[in-house]
């Protein structure tokens, strides 16, 4: 199961203008969850910030933190690495740094070159700060196909590939993902895929080649 955490940067403390740390509530909610997922059988695949959430949620926070060093500085230290620290091993999948940040880098379907120049950096400190506090953790960041290499390449200490697709479209084998990011021959076997997508699950030829596929909702929005 995928859960969001900071989605709209809730459970991220604030003064004055300053991130504090994480919401007591939230690292309540985080213990509550995996007792649940134990009782039930169930992994989990942590998300701690979306980048549609700037656009959706008119959140300015996300956007600070994959933005400016200070920000991203004081999440990673203060609010991902103490999250980190709760998560059990034995339930975690994974955590995503962030879903989809093309969607910070792009403004009216321009893309915002310095923001392509921070975001990444920024994924990269966030991750080494969840790795730090709870070592072995799988540390990724989901991202629209059409993008993924353009944020693999540039995303150094990602150890998963995480595709989105939208609307129909069918989920890429694992031989055309290794191709299109140009991943050494050593890792193409081992390397986890995770793989999102809207519709029906059983239309996705290539989900053998998945370690993950995750639905966007499980019953449709009204």
């Amino acid at each position: 199961m995928r859960i969001w955490l900071c989605e709209g940067a809730e459970g991220i403390l604030i003064n004055s203008g300053v991130i504090t740390g994480a919401h007591p509530v939230l690292v309540e909610s985080i213990a509550i969850i995996q007792e649940s997922a134990a009782l039930c059988g169930l992994r989990l695949y942590w998300t701690l910030l979306d980048g549609h959430s700037s656009r959706d949620t008119n959140d300015p926070v996300t956007r600070a933190i994959m933005s400016e060093p200070e920000h991203t500085a004081r999440f990673a230290e203060l609010v991902a690495a103490p999250i980190a620290t709760r998560l059990d091993r034995r339930l975690t999948v994974g955590v995503e740094v962030i879903n989809e940040p093309e969607a910070l880098m792009t403004d009216d379907g321009r893309r915002d070159e310095e923001q392509w120049r921070k975001c990444p950096v920024a994924i990269k400190a966030i991750g080494d700060a969840v790795r730090a506090a709870r070592s072995g953790t799988m540390v990724t960041a989901g991202t629209d196909r059409a993008m993924l290499a353009m944020l693999w390449n540039n995303a150094p200490g990602l150890d998963a590939v995480d595709i989105h697709v939208k609307g129909d479209q069918q989920l890429p084998s694992r031989a055309d993902v290794i191709r299109e990011l140009g991943i050494a021959l050593v890792q193409a076997e081992s390397i986890p895929l995770i793989g999102g997508y809207r519709g029906d699950g059983a239309e996705q030829t290539h989900r053998a080649d998945y370690n993950a596929i995750f639905r966007w909702c499980l019953e449709p929005k009204t």
